[in-house]
């Protein structure tokens, strides 16, 4: 399932196929989980399965991490994108830290970063304990 403010999925790789031709088996949800009265029970669904992934990137990602951190159970994977632009490491670390999660593979996607376009990668990924 992919819940997200924009009302179409994006794109696939090959631009000439939406996400969801790619995809045929997921679910997508245009929905703004920071409202209050949405549609969806994100706590129910973050709190199933330990494969489930969280991934935020919109501008109040320090709002969803939060609010949504605590519900993944034990193996369960968070990620973050702007880290280290929008989302400071000195904040994000110890609130995840408390929340039970460890750094995943942080240096392989420290490595990605490119020096023109990218002077540090932005992604980042946690495994809940």
């Amino acid at each position: 399932m992919s819940i997200d403010l924009f009302p179409e999925p994006p794109r696939s790789l090959d631009s000439s196929r939406g996400l969801l031709e790619d995809c045929p088996n997921l679910e997508y949800w245009q929905e703004d989980l920071l409202q209050d009265g949405g549609n969806i029970n994100v706590a129910g669904l973050l709190g199933g399965e330990p494969w489930t992934l969280l991934y935020c990137d919109n501008g109040h990602k320090e709002q969803e991490l939060e609010t949504y951190g605590y519900y993944l159970h034990s193996g369960a994977t968070l990620g973050c994108h702007d880290y280290g632009t929008e989302v400071n490491p000195e904040w994000i670390e110890p609130l995840l830290r408390g929340m039970g999660f460890s750094p995943y593979r942080h240096e392989d996607f420290a490595a990605l970063a490119h020096p023109q376009d990218y002077p540090v990668s932005m992604t980042r990924f946690w495994k809940k304990t």
